[in-house]
């Protein structure tokens, strides 16, 4: 398995464990707003459309709001949850 950049690997939330949520109509904005700002970072480390907007509801759904880099710590520590090493 290659790594990548951020050291995450492209999956979707349910894969760790996490629900694939719908949002209440006040954070369906926000998510997207964050969906798309962290879609290229997350594209070039191999995640879909449809991974890149099922991790960002689930951190939504988590409680979290913020930017890029949050978004991509939420999903290595999900992701690092299932892992043995």
């Amino acid at each position: 398995m290659t790594t990548s950049r951020d050291d995450i690997q492209p999956d979707r939330p349910e894969d760790e464990g996490l629900t694939d949520p719908e949002l209440p109509q006040v954070d369906i904005e926000g998510a997207h707003l964050l969906a798309n700002e962290a879609r290229g970072r997350l594209k070039g480390d191999g995640f879909t459309d449809d991974e890149v907007d099922a991790w960002t509801r689930a951190y939504f759904e988590e409680g979290h709001e913020g930017d890029v880099d949050g978004l991509v710590a939420f999903i290595a520590a999900e992701q690092a949850k299932g892992r043995t090493i």
